[in-house]
Order: structure tokens, then sequence, then C-alpha cells
């Protein structure tokens, strides 16, 4: 599990400086991914029992802290608590003391080894591309080391599957907003029943060893 300690302003509960610090990373972000370090620290939580291929991972200051019944809770909710959306999580067990936020500001689509050895990474995605951080998402030209996906397979839907879907679009978290209850549910269970034909559809290439033929370079 990745999430991220804040530093200095970053830290901090109140908007107006957690607005006037998100704008600034994002402002020098365009410039160099690496400066995310001076206001973000990767925090790695793992289970001892198998390290991950990331524990090693270069590019920002990172600490590593292993997952326990003690920090289990705290952790999830940092990984999901995304800057002004939600508040970030204070002095999780094992870690550094400090501010703990969603994961994605640095690593959004995982721009890190995701594979070692021979072993290879199987990874559903919803988008048909990596993109390593938050802030990125519309720097069309931001791709990930292509070191670290060498042995991944990301499936994907493709634009014209998603065309398909209810309103044409992957229901988000903007659901709850636009749709009463009822409506929402209706849209999200089809869009499961769609998304099961993807699936087998997967499977049928890997069953019938068909895959390789419609795999394309990342």
């Amino acid at each position: 599990v990745m999430a991220v300690r804040s530093r200095h302003i970053l830290a901090s509960s109140n908007k107006v400086m957690l607005w006037s610090g998100l704008l600034t990373a994002a402002t020098l972000n365009m410039v160099s991914r690496r400066t995310l370090g001076a206001f973000f620290e990767r925090a790695l939580f793992y289970d001892p029992r198998l390290k991950p291929p990331c524990y090693n991972a270069t590019g920002f200051p990172m600490q590593a802290t292993e997952l326990n019944a003690a920090n289990l809770a705290d952790v999830v909710v940092a990984t999901g608590s995304i800057p002004l959306v939600l508040d970030g999580v204070r002095d999780i067990a094992g870690a550094k003391p400090g501010t703990y936020r969603d994961g994605g500001v640095i690593d959004y689509h995982l721009d890190l080894p995701q594979s070692d050895g021979e072993r290879y990474t199987l990874y559903p995605h919803f988008f048909d591309r990596i993109v390593p951080g938050w802030f990125d998402k519309n720097l069309g030209w931001r791709r990930p080391d292509p070191q670290h996906v060498s042995n991944t397979i990301l499936v994907s839907p493709s634009a014209e599957f998603v065309a398909t879907l209810p309103n044409g679009k992957i229901p988000d978290r903007t659901d709850f907003v636009n749709f009463e209850p009822r409506e929402r549910v209706r849209i999200w269970r089809a869009t499961i029943a769609a998304c099961q034909r993807m699936a087998d559809e997967f499977a049928n290439l890997v069953e019938n060893d068909r895959l390789a033929k419609y795999v394309e370079p990342l």
C-alpha cells in the first residue's frame, strides 16, 4: 500500500494553505516530477512476508513500514485521503510522525518497479496508459519508466467499449452527486455486467493461448 507523508505546509489541514501548496507542487511538477519530493515523501506499507518489487524504489524520498494490526486501518484510510477532499491521517503507528495522504499524489498509476525476476504483473486498469502522478493527468508527454513496466500486462477497456456504457463513461465518484441512489446503482450494475463480457473475452484469450497476438507495447 502506497501513501505519502506530507511535508511543510501540505501537512496542514488549513484549506488555503493546502491549495497554495498543491498549486505550487503542480506548477513545479510540469517542469520535473522530481520536484514533488520537496512536498511529499513516499510511504510504502508492506507485508513483511514478501517485500514488493518497489521496496527499494528510487527517485523520491521513501520510508518503508511493515503493515500490522496496529496500523492497517489507518493506512487504508490514508491511501484514499485525497487532499482537499478528505483529511489526512496523523501519526500512523510504526511510521514517522506526520500527516499521511493518498499515495496517488506521486504514484497515481504506480510508475514503480512492478515485477522482479521472471515474474509478471497483471494490471487490470480503467485507462489505456499509465499516468505516473496525480498532477500528470493532463500532461500527455509524461510516461512511466519503461523498465518499470517491462513485465506488466495491462488490460483496459477500449474507447469503443466505454462508449457503450451508460452515459458513455466509466462510473466514478461524481455519480454520487449527479444521480439518485437507485439510478446510480442501476448504472453501476449495468457497467459491471458489460465488464463481465470484457473479462470473459480476456479469459478466452488466455485459455486458448491467443493472448500474445493481441498484446501491444506500453
